[in-house]
């Protein structure tokens, strides 16, 4: 009799277990939302939702670094595109100082032409997220050493050195960065080279188009090494100069131009990358909650399902443990 009853026992507890197992494990499925709890639960399934996800986070970390890099060249481009203007206004003060009865302000138009090449080099110090934008890999302050006469950090800087002849004012612009290519991955094997090197916007050692300006500061400002005389206009070597000038001046121009369009090109391909990165990570996202996330309706029915057998075990169980009590005190 005791050994038939615990075989009843053994078996209606085995039985309960079960129920409490599965009727937890639905449970879980309904709180987190996913169909595999565990590596044991389906080993294939689980390296395979694995994969997706180390997938995804490579993608995304990817995305994040494009999106920055968009941010970035969107700043290039606002930056160069207010340089062109610059140079343009130069371009129109060179014409100006050309005109009859200009003579009496070429000193006031040379000192226009000055504040805009300050402004020029504000620009070229341009920075996104305190990263310099056109110094090469030297993006940041301390990576920048001035040797005398430089005297800042930033990777562009107007220096004055001794007057000679042919710069009477001593003015000259100073590049401390370097020409050197910065690089984004557009995946997991390929890159994309992001930055506007200084030699393409301004020229030989990135000063030459800076020194153009120069000079025409000094055609307007100075004559035979001195101040110029009020009411002195150009001889006739200086407007061979200053025809010449026009000419660097208009090549400047071009090539802020040139490079801006290079810069826009990069946008645009990074933009399309982006987007369709983007749209690799919703298909794999979409290709893991296939696999991974659990089918409500029919893990709602299946606890459900549980929830009955529980309780039907239970009441089995109650009347089983009365009907041993009776026979053993009967």
């Amino acid at each position: 009799m005791r050994i038939t009853q615990n075989s009843i026992f053994t078996n209606f507890q085995t039985a309960l277990q079960n129920i409490q197992e599965r009727r937890f494990r639905e449970q879980q499925k309904l709180s987190t939302g996913k169909d595999i709890l565990s590596l044991a639960d389906d080993p294939k399934r689980v390296r395979e939702i694995k994969d997706f996800t180390n997938k995804i986070s490579k993608n995304e970390i990817i995305l994040s670094n494009l999106s920055n890099t968009y941010n970035e060249l969107a700043a290039v481009n606002e930056n160069v595109d207010s340089m062109i203007t610059i140079v343009g206004n130069i371009k129109q003060l060179l014409v100006d100082s050309t005109q009859i009865g200009t003579s009496k302000s070429l000193a006031t138009i040379g000192t226009n032409v000055k504040g805009l090449l300050e402004d020029l080099v504000k620009l070229a110090n341009s920075t996104y997220k305190d990263k310099y934008l056109f110094s090469g890999t030297q993006t940041t302050s301390s990576s920048i050493v001035p040797a005398p006469p430089e005297t800042d950090n930033n990777p562009f800087e107007i220096v004055s050195d001794a007057p000679t002849p042919s710069n009477p004012s001593g003015l000259r612009v100073s590049f401390k960065g370097n020409m050197n290519d910065r690089t984004v991955h557009k995946d997991s094997t390929t890159t994309e080279v992001i930055n506007l090197k200084a030699n393409e916007l301004f020229g030989t050692n990135g000063e030459q188009f800076f020194q153009a300006i120069v000079d025409i500061y000094n055609l307007m400002s100075y004559q035979n090494g001195l101040p110029r005389p009020d009411n002195q206009g150009y001889t006739n070597t200086e407007s061979i100069q200053i025809n010449d000038a026009h000419k660097r001046i208009m090549t400047f121009f071009d090539k802020l131009t040139f490079a801006n369009s290079v810069n826009g090109s990069r946008l645009n391909r990074i933009d399309t990358i982006k987007e369709q990165l983007t749209e690799e990570i919703i298909r794999l996202k979409d290709f893991r909650s296939s696999e991974e996330d659990a089918d409500i309706a029919r893990t709602s029915l299946e606890l459900k399902k549980d929830e009955i057998a529980l309780t039907y075990t239970l009441q089995i169980g109650s009347n089983l443990v009365s009907r041993t009590l009776f026979d053993f005190l009967t």
